[in-house]
């Protein structure tokens, strides 16, 4: 059997279930009942009853009363009921004005009997009850204390006189008054509230406030010597913010107390876990299967057991396995922070206060068929006015902004960060109920505040949450939550801003410059030296024009995808200064993802924002030793963060191709990954063979000689590689030379050297000149076979085993007559594309001149454009451009 949500196991009262709630239900008033006034729930007593839980202090209060009242009593008894307001006291009065008031009505009932039994009484003895609610007394013009109670006994003749000049009368009277109606039951209600009114009544020199003190004194010493009387009053633990003047109340309530004191006993109605039956009493008309209950109590325990010390030790004892069975379905923590916490705030009226409270909060969830097993602190729902007003009326109205800015409502931080972190925070709505917890613990009325993370596992943690993600949602919440504070390793809010806001508020005063700035300066820092680095050019003349491998870091105005980027490159790889760019293959453009681009920048605006903040002495001194520490730790989180945020947000490069440029996604750089901009993207290249740190003779052959070329130099060879983009780019001229090294010892091809020709041997790649010849291998083989023998009498010449030359001297070679391949003069008239211009430069005239051929050149253009060409660019541009290159203008026509 699996644990079932709790909305299906248990069925809350009608008006519960109904939304039909009247807080009167939770406002219990002895006087309203004496009245025949206010819920049916108070007024009738066998519904009083059944929805009443007898605690143990309740019962032996019952039991002490009847006991005194009855034939067994000896002497009176005088007892004070004393908790914080809420704490019980007058639902106790109630079951005493009724048991003896209404006794016929509820002798039946099961809990009566056994009390009786219990206390081996018989019956119910017939009883004159009294009733005195300070709240309702006048003490200007109504009857006095002392008028009230011989009036209720109809003995008011006795003190009539009394009454009228409102003197307190003597104990004798008191006592004869007694003993004339015994048995005889007083209740007082609200006693501290009529003395504090009675003060402002003058009587003689003194005031009504003083005959009451001396009348109480009396009266209880009178009850006291007087068989079966009984005289329950009930009195704060604390003076309350309900007195326009407290300093004298809380010295009224202790002159009382020590009127009591001396012959009183002092019960306490509710103690310890005896709240949990009282609220669930009051609050449900059927618990269900206690089957049930102990499958969901057995699975939490279980859970508890797992976390270890994730969660606070007592609750992976054996007996908090029994205190969600008692507390079921709430979580005993959901019950302990209100009563305990919230309780203890003197306005919250603790069982009373409690008790509304948590009927909102099962009327809430029912109707929302809310599906947890249990009813936990992170399922109260403060986006709903009415629970939210009763938190915040006894904290002040400023936090109706704090829980609308950070834990609850349409604009609300914790929600957002739900939706944001993924289906799984936002089904169990992680960090709402963490925040929703953290609230709840942030409040006593003590200095108690605040919470530890492993408590707050137990207000949120249940079955299909991973605890894993408890972690990864507070430190969202640590960092973008303006009101959360952490002090000694305690989570609570507050009305002041905490570091967030503070953040926040350095944050928007950062300007975009300084962002740029900065910005660049981190760029610089890991560029590295791999390749040259031009970071953020404006125009092609940034970027030289020569044979170095040059990375291009472009700047936020040219991102990945936007047509004015792609038009960038493609002027940068065509175009230097005011001229064509010759080496083409030597560019490497980085790209920025515009994904990352605003990410950047709020990490960079942060780390500006947490400097700013550490250099404010006055903002450090105000902020919490905690709060000081998280400055210095975020300062150096974020910086170490900076170089990955970097990597990820230049993700893309480009490289020249033979029909414009090529864009490959470098990807996702490894968390921890420590490469420069340049070490990336030359593994990167160097992976995908893109960058050669070699290559193949072979190879090197077939893609720099056609059919007709028979040799080249060095230099030519490594200038195409340099030029032309649909090559691989060489790492350097190196890796040429150490090819070519390889490929006249393999036979590939041959090198003259000077006068030296190598083939079929081995030479040291360092020996490699650029003027050097590259020539076919059947040319090479064909001059070793032409060199004449050496003279035995000639001395060979002494060589390193490395390099074997062949010295070529007209000397030593026989050459067989050839027929002479040559040209004497070649006229060209050809049509070209304005866009290859360089390459007719390249692959024409250098050659020609090479050859040592004087080469003259006569240019035909015609331009026409339907927009028609601006007069700057013909004078300022072209007429300039022809000038500086002293090119002799022939003809020249405009239309």
């Amino acid at each position: 059997m699996s644990m079932k949500p709790w909305v299906q196991v248990v069925v809350p009262h009608k008006d519960i279930r109904e939304g039909r709630l009247d807080e009167a239900v939770f406002a219990a008033s002895l006087g309203d009942v004496v009245q025949d006034k206010g819920p049916i729930d108070y007024r009738d007593p066998e519904t009083f009853f059944r929805k009443t839980y007898f605690t143990a202090g309740l019962k032996n209060l019952i039991g002490t009363v009847l006991s005194g009242l009855s034939d067994k009593g000896r002497g009176g008894i005088v007892i004070q009921l004393q908790t914080p307001f809420g704490g019980g006291k007058t639902h106790a009065l109630l079951s005493l004005y009724h048991i003896f008031k209404n006794s016929d009505k509820i002798i039946h009932l099961d809990m009566i009997k056994r009390i009786l039994e219990e206390n081996k009484i018989d019956r119910i003895p017939e009883t004159k009850v009294v009733v005195f609610v300070g709240e309702y007394a006048d003490p200007l013009k109504g009857k006095t204390l002392w008028g009230e109670i011989a009036h209720q006994l109809e003995s008011y003749e006795l003190i009539k006189e009394y009454d009228e000049k409102r003197v307190s009368p003597s104990k004798d009277i008191i006592v004869e008054i007694l003993s004339k109606n015994k048995p005889v039951l007083i209740l007082m209600d609200e006693l501290l509230q009529y003395v504090v009114r009675a003060m402002g009544v003058k009587v003689g020199e003194g005031t009504l406030k003083g005959q009451v003190i001396a009348f109480l004194k009396a009266l209880t010493e009178a009850v006291t010597i007087t068989d079966n009387c009984a005289l329950i009053a009930t009195l704060p633990s604390s003076v309350t913010e309900g007195f326009e003047e407290p300093e004298k109340a809380e010295r009224i309530l202790s002159e009382l107390q020590k009127i009591f004191g001396r012959v009183e006993k002092i019960y306490t109605p509710v103690e310890g876990e005896e709240i949990y039956e009282i609220i669930r009493k009051r609050l449900f008309e059927d618990l269900g299967d206690i089957r049930a209950h102990r499958i969901v109590a057995e699975e939490y325990f279980n859970l508890y057991q797992k976390l270890g010390e994730d969660i606070p030790p007592e609750c992976r004892e054996i007996d908090y396995r029994e205190r969600i069975l008692r507390a079921y379905p709430f979580h005993p923590e959901t019950i302990d922070i209100l009563f305990e916490r919230w309780g203890t705030i003197p306005t919250f009226q603790r069982t009373r206060g409690v008790l509304r409270l948590l009927a909102e909060v099962v009327a809430d969830l029912y109707k929302r068929e809310f599906p947890a097993p249990l009813i936990q602190p992170a399922h109260i729902n403060l986006a709903n006015p009415t629970i939210r007003r009763e938190f915040v009326k006894h904290i002040g109205n400023e936090f109706e902004g704090v829980i609308a800015s950070d834990i609850d409502g349409p604009n609300a931080k914790a929600p957002r960060i739900d939706r944001e972190m993924g289906t799984e925070y936002a089904r169990f709505k992680v960090a709402t109920g963490l925040a929703t917890s953290i609230f709840l613990y942030s409040f006593s009325g003590g200095e108690r505040k605040g919470v530890t993370i492993q408590r707050l596992r137990l207000a949120v943690l249940r079955e299909g949450i991973p605890p894993a993600i408890i972690g990864d949602a507070i430190r969202r919440l640590e960092d973008e939550l303006w009101f959360l504070h952490f002090e000694k390793n305690l989570y609570y809010f507050s009305n002041v801003a905490g570091l967030n806001r503070v953040i926040i508020d350095k944050e928007e005063a950062v300007k975009e410059d300084d962002i740029i700035e900065e910005a660049r300066k981190r760029i610089e820092r890991i560029a590295g030296k791999d390749f040259d680095v031009f970071i953020w050019p404006n125009s092609n003349s940034d970027i030289p024009d020569n044979r170095k491998l040059k990375l291009v870091v472009l700047s936020h105005h040219f991102m990945a995808k936007d047509p004015s980027t792609q038009k960038f490159i493609t002027d940068v790889i065509n175009n230097y200064s005011a001229g064509f760019r010759t080496y083409k293959n030597t560019l490497i453009f980085l790209i920025i993802d515009p994904n990352e681009y605003d990410g950047f920048k709020r990490i960079i605006r942060s780390y500006l924002a947490l400097s700013a903040i550490r250099a404010d002495k006055e903002t450090m001194k105000r902020l919490t030793e905690d709060d000081r520490k998280r400055v210095e730790q975020k300062l150096k989180d974020i910086d170490s963060s900076i170089p990955i945020k970097i990597l990820s947000l230049y993700r893309y490069v480009a490289k020249a191709s033979e029909d414009g440029f090529k864009i490959f996604d470098l990807g996702i750089p490894t968390v921890g990954e420590r490469l420069s901009l340049t070490a990336r993207i030359k593994e990167y290249l160097k992976d995908r063979e893109i960058l050669l740190e070699r290559i193949s003779p072979k190879v090197l052959f077939d893609i720099t000689f056609s059919r007709e070329d028979e040799r080249k130099t060095i230099a030519e060879v490594w200038e195409a590689f340099l030029k032309f983009p649909e090559l691989p780019m060489l790492e350097s001229i190196q890796v040429l030379k150490n090819a070519v090294a390889q490929g006249i010892q393999s036979g590939i091809f041959g090198l003259l050297i000077d006068n030296k020709v190598h083939y079929m041997e081995t030479i040291s790649p360092n020996i490699i000149t650029e003027e050097a010849l590259i020539i076919r291998k059947e040319i090479a083989q064909k001059m070793k076979e032409e060199i004449e023998e050496v003279p035995i009498s000639v001395e060979a010449p002494t060589v390193t085993p490395e390099v074997i030359p062949t010295q070529v001297t007209p000397e030593r070679i026989v050459r067989k007559p050839t027929p002479e391949r040559i040209v004497r003069k070649i006229v060209l008239r050809a049509e070209i594309p304005w866009d290859r211009v360089s390459d007719i430069v390249r692959g024409v005239f250098v050659p020609l001149n090479q050859e040592g051929a004087q080469v003259s050149l006569e240019v035909k253009i015609e331009a026409e454009s339907q927009k028609g060409i601006s007069r700057d660019t013909l004078d300022l541009k072209i007429k300039e451009t022809l000038n500086q290159i002293g090119a002799k203008v022939l003809e020249m026509k405009e239309e």
